[in-house]
């Protein structure tokens, strides 16, 4: 949950306070039910997905996309080319961080 502030009519606040004692909650939970009620209403009116829900299913379609590609590989060879890659990237950012270390060592940089 993220903190955040805003500004409300001073009757806007004393109204949503009564409801918040009328229907045993806090302000802040009346605040959160009315958001989470706008929303849904939101969605469905305009046929939104929610944005975990989008973000699901692009991660599905890049799988999908992703298995389709490497099919030809073994989940070895996978492995092997995504160590091999990071060890790389670990490399570069080393030569970039500490270059005249690695000239005092005798290592080229890329």
């Amino acid at each position: 949950m993220k903190r955040t502030n805003i500004y409300l009519a001073e009757e806007e606040t004393r109204l949503l306070k009564h409801i918040a004692v009328e229907e045993g909650c806090s302000f802040t939970a009346l605040v959160r039910q009315a958001l989470q009620e706008f929303l849904k209403r939101y969605q469905q009116k305009t046929k939104r997905a929610s944005p975990a829900d989008e973000w699901t299913r692009r991660l599905e379609k890049l799988l999908t996309r992703v298995r389709r590609r490497t099919r030809a590989f073994s989940p070895e060879e996978i492995e092997a080319d995504i160590t091999a890659a990071a060890k790389e990237s670990r490399r570069r950012k080393s030569h970039a961080a500490h270059p005249r270390r690695h000239e005092r060592l005798g290592v080229s940089t890329p």
